[in-house]
């Protein structure tokens, strides 16, 4: 089977021989190994942005939210080293939430193959870095290459009513442990018909032929179904009147999706609860996702429901969601305290809990408390997920690709910048009217370098640029931003004293001067070698800058 990295392309294993399957493995490698490129993609996506709705409501809405009372009794029964299997995942956030909530056990994520919103590059982009995390692309309509009672337990959001039914059920029992489980979060129904009436797609039967469907099937082993209603469970989840829920199947509801269990019997005796920021272990280390679907405007200091944000996708989406609507309707024109939208703001920054706690210097069991009432009106959610997962929901949620934080530096910026727009315009220099590509500006910033550590300069040393705008000293700050070397820029018309002040202060290895400058206040540049820049009108009575260069050896 083709594999690279935490991905096995089971779909792509056919008939032929061992060396053309190792052309096709190489293929693979070839099509989404440049995660450069990807990236760059990514990045200017968000120029004509794309969005799809329900891969930016995932996280908060009803069909997913069904999968929370069942996370205590869950986390309780899996083992250290136990397999989760996580079916037809198209956006990836079960499998980074599932791997959060499960950190101890590896979560094998199903998806169909290279297309929809991720493909291959995408989920090697996004989760070649999780540790616990595998995906495999291969079909539900076939056998799953898996091994019996491999599975703890199965979680398909909108799975089970998109293929067929009964070989999915037949293979999942097969390799699920028999005091597993196996959820179908959002599956639709007929219940509600003939209102509200949506045209969904897919297989769509009443619940009450499912449970009848499942006592048929199930009535010799140790398996059990039940049908729970989705927004009666999403209520009981998200504004939860008793600490319980009762684990009664109700396929006769008046709702048009469900929660599909199937169940060991072992679970009889247990019941549902609620699961919130609450139950997480760590909630330091824990992240915060913002409802992007809510417009909140954080100078104003307003939350508002529209239904025209998003090109009027929103409004689809809600009308299609009443239930949801219902849960969030006291966010129309909240008004946000300064604390929550500091929280906020930092928190779109990919920062965790203890990192905003450290930021804004607050107490974090203050923080914590205003992350409950936040949490409880709907407009976020505290999650145990890694940067890259709030990362890839965020750009989804937003096409705004974030910056990873190990990356966020001016080295990254002017290396991508040479990269991908070597041969664009990156100087018009005013001295001479020269024009400089990226590349050749990359030439000039790795002499300077070279020049600078000659001269014995190293990171963390400081320089003084004190000049106009002039092309020498902007190459002169990049080449400084490459090594680590503090760039301290001073106005040249500031006094002798005042600049004497912060010389001092400052205690600057080189100046770097405009000759105007030099020849004005020349007495106060005087403690540390000073070097001119280039100036056609000015006559130089010191070290030229390109005199300078040309002494480096190499």
């Amino acid at each position: 089977m083709p594999q690279l990295d935490n991905l096995h392309f089971f779909n792509e294993l056919d008939i032929f021989s061992n060396e053309i399957l190792e052309v096709k493995q190489q293929q693979l490698q070839e099509k989404i190994k440049d995660t450069a490129q990807y990236e760059l993609f990514l990045e200017q996506k968000g120029r004509r942005p794309v969005y799809d709705v329900y891969a930016c409501f995932q996280p908060f809405n009803e069909a997913t939210k069904t999968l929370y009372p069942f996370l205590k009794t869950l986390q309780q029964q899996v083992q250290p080293g136990d397999t989760i299997l996580n079916l037809w995942d198209r956006t990836g956030w079960f499998t980074n939430l599932l791997s959060g909530l499960f950190p101890e056990q590896s979560i094998l994520t199903i998806w169909e193959g290279n297309k929809d919103v991720l493909g291959y590059k995408g989920f090697h982009f996004w989760l070649k870095e999780c540790e616990n995390v595998r995906i495999l692309f291969c079909d539900l309509n076939a056998p799953l290459p898996l091994n019996d009672n491999s599975i703890a337990f199965s979680v398909g959001l909108d799975t089970f009513h998109r293929f067929n039914q009964h070989l999915l059920l037949s293979e999942l029992t097969r390799i699920v442990r028999e005091d597993g489980a196996i959820l179908f979060p959002h599956v639709h129904l007929t219940n509600s018909e003939p209102e509200p009436y949506f045209d969904r797609g897919c297989k769509q039967i009443h619940g009450t032929d499912y449970a009848a469907a499942f006592q048929y099937l199930f009535k010799d082993t140790n398996w059990k179904g039940y049908v729970f209603s989705e927004p009666a469970l999403f209520m009981a989840n998200d504004m939860p009147k008793e600490d319980s829920i009762p684990l009664v199947s109700a396929p006769d509801n008046k709702d048009y999706n469900a929660l599909i269990a199937i169940l060991s019997k072992l679970w009889e005796q247990a019941a549902l609860s609620p699961f919130s920021y609450k139950d997480i272990s760590d909630i330091g280390n824990a992240r915060i996702l913002i409802n992007s679907l809510l417009n909140i405007n954080l100078h104003q200091q307003i939350v508002q429901i529209d239904y025209a944000y998003l090109d009027g996708s929103v409004g689809y989406l809600f009308e299609r969601h009443p239930i949801y609507m219902e849960r969030i309707k006291g966010l129309d024109q909240f008004a946000l305290s300064d604390l929550a939208t500091k929280i906020i703001y930092l928190a779109k920054l990919g920062m965790t809990v203890a990192e905003i706690e450290a930021q804004i210097n607050i107490q974090q069991t203050q923080i914590i408390k205003e992350l409950g009432k936040l949490e409880t009106l709907g407009l976020l959610q505290v999650v145990p997920i890694q940067e890259d997962a709030l990362r890839l929901q965020s750009y989804l949620m937003t096409q705004q690709y974030l910056i990873p934080k190990q990356a966020q530096h001016l080295q990254a910026l002017w290396r991508k910048a040479v990269k991908f727009f070597s041969d664009n315009n990156a100087l018009i220099a005013l001295e001479d009217e020269s024009e400089l590509t990226y590349e050749e500006c990359d030439e000039i910033v790795y002499a300077i370098m070279q020049a600078l550590q000659q001269e014995g300069l190293k990171q963390g040393d400081k320089i003084i640029i004190c000049s106009k705008i002039h092309s020498e000293a902007i190459l002169l700050f990049w080449a400084c931003m490459q090594l680590g070397i503090v760039v301290i820029s001073l106005a040249p018309h500031l006094s002798e004293a005042t600049l004497t002040f912060i010389l001092t202060k400052i205690k600057a290895k080189y100046n770097f001067l405009s000759a105007s400058v030099y020849t004005e206040k020349k007495a106060v540049f005087k403690d540390a070698p000073s070097i001119l820049f280039d100036e056609e009108k000015e006559q130089i009575e010191g070290q030229g800058f390109a005199d300078w260069l040309s002494e480096i050896e190499e």
